[in-house]
């Protein structure tokens, strides 16, 4: 109900904001058609003793109070007023006499502020009415597309008391377009018309506030100059700051609830490392307990089938179809009154959508998650993805749902390399089937759930430098820079590379970096260093390019000219200290093509390139791979079935500066390369390390019909368990955080490793000792249960001996080597057949 205040109150409200109530024309104050703000009239005692009343926001909302503006004189007081209205006027429609700017009234001089009041927006309101029932959506149904005064003549004109289970959909359309808003509310009637048009209301009263929220949100800050930057405030926030109370009490102090531990499973005393499964309607995550030779659960999530209440369902219908209605809902606004048949079209595709809702049954299936589960890249969370949008999952010693974020039909999901922001993307079919996918991306700060900034467009937009993802999109779409520090994301668009910071989730210098047909870029892993390539332009006449950039400077650090380039590739090395660029070359007649290295030492001065080129240049490069954390890398070569392996260092014994040939592998079957994650060991298969190097997973999922499970092995290929699983489909360790080492440290342990491997022989040791116990016992269940077993069959022989001395007519003796073995042949007629042949005698 709308609050009752005195007209003393009100006086001194006035006073205290230095507003003079002589001015104001209290007649002139008319109440919106059809409204009422909650005030019953004298003679609608019977309405108000029989109707619940109905609520209505009160207050200011769409008021603002502008401070820091100029002090000017009446004779510039027009100017100033101008200059407001052209600001202010462009974020929304201001009221007529809705500028009003103080005077002292000694001077006549104006006192530094302004009040803006927004006039109340055109609204219109698409009501789709749908009869429904518990099991599903009945066809029938109308759509209308009105005004709101057009609206509460429809409602009140309809009885709608025996729909009681009817849906109404509201969609608020705002003007003017560059503040497009919309608002979708999901209600049931029940016997009483006026429950649509209070939600109606409603609506039209919340949507008012908009542009005093915006206009707020853009201009708070705004330098007009050096000596006036705008503070800007809602009227009600300013009202709720002078009920502040003069004398400061401290606030309650709560106690301190220290939350779960988010980094508990690295704390395993068998420093075991985890992975998660999914097979079936099973989500599965386990330690790796190569001792014991098989996985022990840690959390288990399945299928479950749990009545679904209807109010679960109202919320799922009005996530599946918020996306798709909002753009069919803003073009029918869009649309001009005299296009009626874009009109019916849409109103067509408005049906279609509602035909298009799942049944509600009466018991639901709930998955952990609807597609594919994802670690974070440190390996604090578990993501799930859902029709609604993203959760992320983790806990001292289970699973629970930290945060969600919500992203309607969300299809991938991305998390910055220090796990600071998850990025999810969707794309959505458009109602014009001429018209290109749209694309949704949006940011998330990872432990607040606040969305930090969403891009939207084409997919066209969003498919340069590659392909991937969903609909032609390349994917990840950003990507992160600066390294575990989050600082910087990018990402490729034509003829330039927009490069954001996360302090603002703006661009660096508000423009993007230029480079004219530029192909790609990548990033350093450790430092904020661009790595970017152009191919050549001009028929050759200007060469392709392989230029680093300095960030957020933007200074080009180096820069190499490549001539004759067909295609390029950029290879990081892990802690960023060198930069491998693989450059497809053609020959003089342009018929083929050959491959040679750029090799960037990044941390040395001036950052030398070297150059370097197989000893068949016209080998085929298969694969390419740095060692982790180390200065060798791997490269696959050769045009045969088993190509060759060669192996490189970018140091010598006698010049460290110099990239030297360590071995080749003859004739190796393999077309991947997989180094361990700590160095040293590399695999030439299709594998899984776990993060500590020390084991390998291979699996084989439901894409193949046999075998379907996953393997454990040795990083020396000793098979250490296997488990079967039907209907595999995924398998991912946990990564792990850095080491809190320091690199000498780590050298020191290596170094004495014996020394600190004692202690972890010794329980291997145990543990070999338990598991030969627990063979042993093994195997003496197993001889008890075949004694157990020969012990009941002889027993049952003593038994029905005397019936077999009976069927052999009293002989006693069961021994066979006491009897005379006969073969006696019997002949039998089956069957007799006579058939004429003529036989030619001249033949």
């Amino acid at each position: 109900m709308v609050e009752a205040i005195s007209m003393e109150e009100i006086e001194e409200k006035a006073n205290r904001l230095g507003i003079d109530l002589s001015r104001l024309d209290l007649d002139s104050i008319t109440l919106p058609p059809g409204q009422d703000f909650g005030i019953i009239s004298d003679d609608d005692e019977d309405v108000l003793r029989d109707e619940e009343p109905m609520q209505f926001e009160s207050g200011f909302g769409n008021v603002i109070v502008v401070d820091n503006l100029p002090v000017v004189p009446p004779e510039k007081y027009d100017k100033l007023e101008t200059v407001i209205r052209k600001i202010y006027g462009q974020i929304g429609t201001i009221r007529k006499d809705g500028l009003w700017m103080p005077k002292n009234p000694e001077n006549q001089k104006t006192v530094g502020y302004c009040f803006i009041e927004y006039t109340t927006p055109e609204v219109i309101f698409v009501l789709v009415m749908k009869v429904a029932s518990f099991n599903g959506f009945d066809v029938r149904g109308t759509v209308f597309a009105m005004s709101g005064q057009d609206l509460k003549k429809l409602l009140s004109k309809h009885d709608l008391g025996d729909l009681k289970t009817s849906l109404i959909w509201l969609f608020v359309l705002r003007t003017p377009s560059q503040a497009f808003h919309m608002k979708l509310e999901l209600s049931i009637v029940q016997n009483d018309h006026y429950c649509a048009l209070s939600l109606a209301n409603g609506q039209y009263a919340d949507s008012c506030f908009m542009e005093a929220e915006l206009a707020r949100e853009k201009t708070n800050g705004y330098k007009l100059d050096k000596s006036h930057i705008f503070i800007v405030n809602l009227f009600d926030d300013i009202d709720k700051y002078m009920k502040v109370l003069d004398k400061w009490a401290p606030p309650e102090t709560k106690p301190y609830t220290p939350g779960e531990n988010l980094h508990q499973w690295l704390m395993d005393d068998k420093a075991r490392d985890q992975f998660v499964i999914r097979a079936g309607s099973d989500t599965e995550v386990m330690w790796n307990d190569p001792r014991q030779l098989k996985p022990e659960l840690v959390y288990r999530r399945t299928t479950s089938s749990l009545p679904l209440k209807k109010e679960d369902y109202i919320k799922r219908v009005k996530a599946e179809l918020k996306d798709e209605l909002f753009e069919v809902t803003k073009q029918l606004f869009e649309a001009r009154s005299e296009e009626k048949s874009k009109i019916r079209v849409l109103m067509m595709h408005v049906e279609k959508l509602f035909l298009q809702l799942p049944a509600c049954s009466s018991m639901v299936s709930r998955f952990w998650t609807e597609s594919f589960v994802q670690w974070s890249p440190l390996g604090t969370y578990l993501a799930t993805v859902h029709r609604q949008g993203a959760a992320v999952w983790g806990g001292a010693n289970t699973f629970n749902r930290l945060k969600r974020y919500a992203h309607p039909q969300v299809k991938l999901i991305d998390f910055s390399p220090g796990e600071k922001y998850l990025v999810t993307y969707s794309s959505h079919e458009p109602s014009n089937p001429r018209d290109m996918h749209r694309v949704v991306l949006n940011i998330f700060d990872v432990r607040t759930e606040k969305p930090m900034r969403d891009f939207k467009g084409s997919a066209d937009e969003f498919a340069i430098g590659g392909t991937g993802g969903v609909a032609g999109v390349s994917w990840p779409v950003f990507r992160w820079g600066g390294g575990k520090e989050d600082k910087y994301f990018a990402r490729l668009g034509r003829n330039m590379i927009s490069v954001y910071e996360t302090e603002t989730f703006s661009l660096i210098d508000k423009k993007s970096i230029k480079v004219d047909s530029v192909m790609d870029f990548s990033w350093s892993p450790t430092d904020p260093i661009l790595a970017l390539f152009v191919p050549e332009l001009g028929g050759g006449n200007q060469p392709a390019r392989v230029s680093l950039v300095q960030i957020p400077g933007k200074e080009e650090l180096r820069q190499k000219n490549l001539f004759s380039v067909s295609d390029c590739k950029m290879y990081w090395q892990s802690n960023g200290d060198y930069l491998a660029v693989k450059v497809d070359r053609y020959t003089k007649t342009k018929k083929s093509t050959y491959t040679g290295f750029e090799l960037f030492r990044i941390k040395e001065r001036d950052i030398p390139i070297e150059v370097l080129e197989l000893d068949n240049k016209n080998d085929k490069i298969i694969a390419f791979a740095w060692e982790p954390k180390g200065h060798r890398f791997a490269v696959i070569h050769g045009d045969s079935p088993r190509p060759d392996i060669s192996f490189y260092s970018m140091r010598t014994a006698q010049h460290t500066g110099r990239v030297s040939k360590l071995t080749t592998l003859k004739g190796k079957q393999a077309n991947a390369l997989f180094w361990s994650p700590s160095g040293r060991f590399i695999l030439l298969a299709d594998i899984e390390w776990d993060p500590t190097g020390r084991y390998v997973a291979t699996s084989v999922t439901s894409v193949h019909e046999m075998e379907n499970g996953f393997n454990i092995w040795s990083f020396s290929g000793k098979l250490l368990y296997r488990i079967p699983r039907d209907h595999f489909f995924q398998f991912l360790w946990r990564p792990r955080p850095p080491s809190l080492l320091s690199p000498e440290k780590e050298e020191e342990i290596a170094k004495n490793l014996k020394k600190y491997s004692k202690k972890y022989e010794a329980e291997d040791q145990d543990v070999s000792l338990l598991l030969s116990e627990q063979d042993r016992e093994k195997r003496r269940m197993v001889q008890e249960e075949w004694d157990t077993w020969v012990k009941k069959w002889k027993q049952l022989d003593e038994e029905e001996k005397m019936v077999r001395q009976r069927l052999r007519d009293g002989e006693a003796s069961d021994k066979e080597e006491e009897y005379e073995a006969k073969e006696i042949e019997v002949e039998e007629v089956l069957d007799v057949s006579e058939e004429v042949v003529i036989y030619d005698e001249e033949q």
